[in-house]
């Protein structure tokens, strides 16, 4: 309070009571020039509708309504509805700490900041909007234990944050932030994430499963701390995981990391502390399990064992990319990788991945467009070559292709710089363009005996001048 000669005013930090009814609003000045106020405490009695007026008038002078000071509305567990004015351009700390009956709230499109904990322990809330306007949430418990929460959703103006199915992102979605504590109990990382942030799970007690992509690095700290989670599975990505980031999982029953080398993965402290490592069963890749036991923190698991390996997984090794076709017996065909092939490639005729893979075959397109390769060695355990596998090879002048293949299939060799070839005696169909644009090819030798069996697609040899 101000003094003068004649009168006294209100000034900056003192506050004032108003009551609505049921409910009673302290105010507080926070701005003479201009006149502003943040609403500092909200009172009820019974379980009224909270309506906050835009402007207020005290001592004959009015104040806008700006700002919501921390734990303004904090333990007052009746309250199922409250509005606030247009004005409002932050939500302070635990502003709604324990609002049990709130059932509806809309964040004020004015609204920038909204600093941690603002929202924790609502747990009637099913939904939040983040306005346009919102460039700052904090990075700890806003959305804590909001049990009933299915959807974060931000207004697709907003340039700092977005939402994908109901889950927070950072604009770019290359951070995960929030996932609501009602969600879906099984979730899979979409694969443009590349950092679980802060928190992200953080007492969730509803997520059962969580499968990480490969194309995530960073697991921030506190990341899964003390959610209700019973499966990890952790993608080959994975360099960082930070301090508490499974701490206190105390349901965690299976963890699946495919990451070959744990010493690539940079941890924090206290990563698995309260976590039943006696009892969780870690899984990791094929002929990695020594690696694991002799380094912390994964050696406080005692069941370390390796991934059982199903058809379509995928693997590198030597440079070359496989994919297992088979397992009674173990089978590995031959696919195309990204970077692409270059120089020489031997392709082995077994391969080992905690187990020997033989290699019988070559996918589709798996060397398309290798301008780079110069030669291919092919193993006599290959017995198939798919559509297009070395279509568009223009380096590549001659390759042997085992007796046991019986099909070459459509565009295999298309505009390759093949400039001999010689047709193994098995060969019982040449797909379509098989060899069409190859135009440095002048001789074809045949090994077939009997090429009135043998089954020929349209324009096999297309734009091609045999000798």
């Amino acid at each position: 309070m101000i003094c003068g000669a004649m009168y006294c005013h209100a000034a900056v930090g003192d506050t004032f009571n108003k009551t609505y009814g049921s409910y009673s609003v302290t105010y507080k000045i926070i701005s003479e020039n201009p006149n502003e106020v943040s609403v500092k405490k909200v009172s009820v009695t019974s379980s009224p509708e909270v309506t906050i007026p835009a402007s207020i008038t005290n001592e004959s002078l009015t104040y806008n309504v700006t700002a919501i000071a921390d734990l303004a509305c904090s333990n007052e567990v009746n309250i199922p509805k409250i509005t606030f004015p247009d004005a409002i351009t932050s939500i302070g700390k635990e502003a709604f700490n324990c609002c049990y009956a709130l059932t509806e709230f809309t964040i004020p499109a004015s609204v920038k900041t909204i600093s941690n904990g603002a929202f924790q322990n609502c747990r009637s809330i099913t939904s939040f909007t983040i306005p346009a306007a919102v460039t700052q949430i904090g990075r700890y418990n806003v959305f804590l234990l909001n049990t009933s929460l299915t959807a974060i959703n931000v207004d697709a103006a907003n340039t700092t944050y977005s939402s994908h199915n109901g889950v927070l992102f950072s604009k770019d979605k290359k951070t995960l932030l929030r996932f609501p504590d009602g969600k879906s109990q099984t979730y899979a990382v979409p694969n443009f994430v590349d950092t679980i942030g802060t928190d992200a799970f953080r007492y969730n007690t509803k997520i059962k499963s969580v499968i990480i992509s490969d194309s995530v690095t960073h697991i921030a700290p506190a990341a899964f701390f003390q959610s209700d989670v019973e499966s990890i599975t952790m993608g080959k990505g994975i360099t960082y995981i930070g301090d508490n980031g499974f701490r206190m999982c105390n349901n965690l029953g299976e963890f699946v990391c495919h990451v070959e080398e744990p010493s690539s993965i940079t941890t924090g402290n206290y990563i698995f502390l309260d976590v039943k490592t006696d009892s969780c069963i870690l899984r990791v890749p094929e002929g990695c399990v020594e690696k694991y036991k002799n380094i912390y923190p994964w050696k406080k698991f005692t069941n370390i064992v390796e991934i059982e390996p199903v058809v379509g997984n995928r693997f590198e090794k030597d440079g070359i990319m496989y994919e297992i076709t088979s397992l009674t017996p173990n089978e590995v065909k031959v696919i195309y990788k990204d970077p692409l092939y270059t120089g020489v490639i031997t392709i082995p005729a077994s391969v080992d991945k905690g187990r020997t893979y033989n290699v019988t075959a070559i996918g589709d397109a798996a060397f398309a467009n290798c301008s780079e390769v110069t030669a291919i060695n092919i193993p006599n355990s290959v017995n198939s070559i798919r559509m297009g596998a070395f279509k568009g090879c223009t380096k590549l002048t001659s390759i042997v292709i085992p007796n046991q293949v019986t099909v070459i299939n459509t565009l295999t060799f298309a505009n390759c710089g093949l400039t001999s070839f010689t047709i193994p005696q098995n060969i019982t169909k040449i797909g379509s363009g098989a060899f069409s644009d190859c135009t440095a090819l002048s001789k074809i030798i045949s090994n077939i005996e009997n090429p009135d069996n043998v089954t020929l697609g349209t324009t096999v040899f297309k734009n091609i001048a045999v000798r």
